[in-house]
């Protein structure tokens, strides 16, 4: 039998044992994205430059993801470059601002969590909303509440 003698979609996948049809015996766009597995391409299964900056157009590159450590005093303990944190109220108001210098938040998320840079996490109680900021659009407003979900000043990161 040769190939010629085969009608169109004679031979299924049922039909083949795993792992017997080979990168040789595919022709130029046998496979797409939808035929492809979740996590089934590698960094080293794409050509060096195949992938251009117009195929990443839209997409946010690990190194544009912002972040800050906030202290419950509203000092900034650590953060992404060009970021600045205050308390916004008087003590235990639990509103703070992280000033993100002039990186656009219009089409971003932020999620905030009650942290404390200087112990281990260890269930640390309370909680944290946040918001893009108000009156600052390089800005995200977080507000931290005690364990009774009362406003309070606690360390987040946001």
């Amino acid at each position: 039998m040769k190939s010629a003698d085969l009608g169109a979609d004679s031979v299924g996948s049922g039909k083949i044992a795993d792992r017997q049809v080979k990168n040789a015996d595919l022709g130029l766009g046998a496979s797409s994205s939808n035929t492809i597995a979740d996590g089934g391409i590698a960094g080293i299964d794409v050509k060096d430059g195949a992938i251009t900056d117009a195929d990443t157009s839209g997409l946010i590159p690990y190194g544009d993801v912002l972040w800050a450590v906030v202290d419950g005093n509203g000092a900034l303990d650590r953060a992404s470059n060009g970021t600045t944190s205050s308390l916004l109220e008087a003590a235990d108001s639990g509103d703070y601002e992280v000033n993100f210098g002039n990186g656009d938040l219009d089409e971003c998320a932020s999620i905030a969590q009650i942290s404390d840079s200087r112990i281990e996490f260890q269930g640390l109680p309370g909680q944290a909303a946040s918001a893009q900021g108000e009156e600052n659009e390089f800005s995200v407003d977080v507000r931290t509440f005690n364990d009774f979900g009362s406003p309070a000043d606690r360390g987040f990161t946001v």
